[in-house]
């Protein structure tokens, strides 16, 4: 995997507190920032990914079970006289 360096621009509480769970989780602050990161753009493609599915389902409809022929007629379902 390639990879870039960037600069961040945080507030010192943030840092400070940033550092703080990056220690408790026994890792350092970069690793961090990438897991979160990678998360966050993981969730997004799953999310993009999700949409385009149900759209390409809505394009092609559901079969919701009525694929036989249909003999009724409406009338008679809700016993009209005609």
């Amino acid at each position: 995997m390639d990879t870039q360096n960037v600069t961040l621009a945080l507030s010192k509480d943030v840092l400070y507190k940033a550092k703080s769970v990056a220690h408790r989780r026994k890792v350092s602050l970069s690793r961090l920032l990438c897991d979160t990161l990678e998360t966050i753009v993981a969730q997004d493609e799953a999310y993009e990914r999700a949409k385009e599915d149900i759209f390409e389902m809505m394009q092609q409809g559901l079969l919701l079970g009525a694929t036989a022929n249909i003999t009724w007629t409406r009338d008679e379902l809700h016993d009209r006289k005609l």
